[in-house]
């Protein structure tokens, strides 16, 4: 190497010198920690509010990249930057793991609860986010909806699978601030909306565990209608002021909102105006797409039914154009997409439908909240046909109320043709304010 070129080198390093000893105090740190079974240490790096950004990038990570020589880039730690999936009332946990060197378990951490200052434990929230993973650390995080609202710290039990608890921490709480008290109704209470009566009359806690209690109801139901008299009520959702909701929440809220839905299962309760039928549609050949752009309306929900396919990949492309390929054995089944952040519409982009099997592909616009679209399928001697236990549905970007479907289904072998029904399902809302000391152990 050329003289010069060391006195260069020597010159830099000499600068580099103060700020690498800064550098070293700040990742040598050690804030409150918690240890896990495995001698690992669990460190919370931030909270966030709703949909707030969250990176580990440092003040100094940048300056320093710029002046580090490349083969020297890795002494800066790699930046995880992530804008939170959850509700605009959730918040998101993030922290790192970072590992024993003798340890050569998996984690088996992928939940979390949260507990009040008087012991009550929320139910276990499991949107558990991995955000990045090298020699030795991870980073992860955790959406929380439900949780203590009231507090300006909470504690949060990390857990196993098996809800036990495997370390806790403190963590402050972003969105802190005073709330209302609803008041509740006492019970027996009463709703109707014209076609139904709906009396809820008692309320019973019911577990398995800690982390697996709910709320079981006892009702009377009255109606005129025969199509609504063989239903009952979806298992309740509640909801309180702070914005909490779930299977069971605080006592300590002076009500919960409880929201059920009655809906209809049997075929028979249906009447034309929900629904619509198409005879004979050719089931393709493997990798190909058989268009059929059907459209009709239904309860004021415009229907279009592109058509079927058989084992393959269907791109969308800005909702317009569509190309079926040939299905690659490693890809992952199901929906993907990619959409144009700077397109306010949302109409740019694809979205994709893998299947291994044949599937039909519709879209619904202008579906309410508590619309549910169900399809059956027979073949050509009127057998019904089994569609997948997934619902298929994607919550496509753009106006409110518009959703993509697609469900895969199997045939016996020699099926050309096939039957579609799809029928509009429009349930029942009803609302209580209930007291949560009137719920029986």
């Amino acid at each position: 190497m050329p003289s010069d070129r060391k006195v260069k080198l020597i010159l830099v390093l000499g600068a580099l010198a103060p700020l690498a000893l800064v550098v070293w105090s700040v990742i040598s740190v050690a804030p409150s920690a918690a240890r896990l079974p495995d001698g690992s240490t669990l460190q919370v790096l931030a909270v966030s509010a709703g949909q707030a950004k969250f990176s580990t990038e440092k003040w100094w990570h940048q300056p320093v990249r710029r002046v580090l020589p490349a083969r020297f880039q890795s002494l800066v730690p790699p930046t995880v930057t992530y804008s939170s999936v959850g509700p605009a009332d959730s918040i998101t946990v993030y922290f790192q793991i970072r590992r024993n060197s003798k340890s050569t378990a998996l984690n088996p951490m992928r939940a979390a609860a949260a507990v009040d200052d008087s012991g009550f434990r929320f139910p276990t929230q499991r949107r558990w986010l991995t955000l990045g993973t090298w020699p030795g650390k991870q980073v992860h995080g955790i959406i929380l909806e439900a949780f203590p609202r009231r507090q300006r710290r909470f504690t949060l039990c990390f857990v196993d699978p098996n809800s036990q608890t495997l370390a806790t921490l403190r963590v402050p709480n972003p969105i802190y601030r005073r709330f209302p008290q609803w008041t509740p109704d006492r019970l027996p209470i009463t709703r109707t909306n014209g076609r139904m009566t709906l009396t809820l009359t008692k309320l019973t806690e019911e577990s398995f565990s800690l982390d697996e209690r709910w709320i079981r109801p006892e009702w009377q139901m009255e109606t005129a209608e025969p199509a609504w008299q063989r239903t009952l009520p979806t298992p309740a959702q509640f909801v309180d002021v702070t914005g909490n909701r779930g299977p069971f929440l605080s006592p300590r809220e002076h009500a919960w909102k409880m929201k059920v839905l009655v809906a209809r299962e049997r075929r028979e309760d249906f009447g034309p105006d929900e629904r619509f039928r198409l005879e004979r549609l050719l089931v393709p050949e493997a990798a190909v797409f058989e268009p059929l752009d059907f459209t009709t309306n239904v309860l004021g929900i415009n229907f279009t039914v592109f058509g079927l396919g058989r084992s393959g990949r269907l791109v969308i492309s800005n909702q317009l154009t569509r190309t079926m390929l040939p299905l690659n054995p490693k890809e992952t089944l199901g929906w993907s997409s990619v959409l144009d952040a700077h397109n306010a519409g949302g109409t740019n982009g694809w979205e994709c439908w893998a299947s291994a099997r044949p599937f039909i592909v519709l879209e619904a616009s202008g579906v309410k909240t508590n619309d549910e679209i169900t399809l059956w399928l027979s073949d050509s001697d009127g057998r019904e046909i089994k569609l997948d236990d997934s619902k298929g549905f994607y919550g496509r970007s753009g106006p409110p109320g518009r959703r993509l479907y697609a469900r895969s289904f199997s045939v016996l072998p020699g099926t050309q043709w096939i039957s579609l029904e799809i029928v509009v399902n429009r349930n029942l809302e009803f609302e209580f304010l209930i007291d949560p000391a009137e719920i029986r152990k």
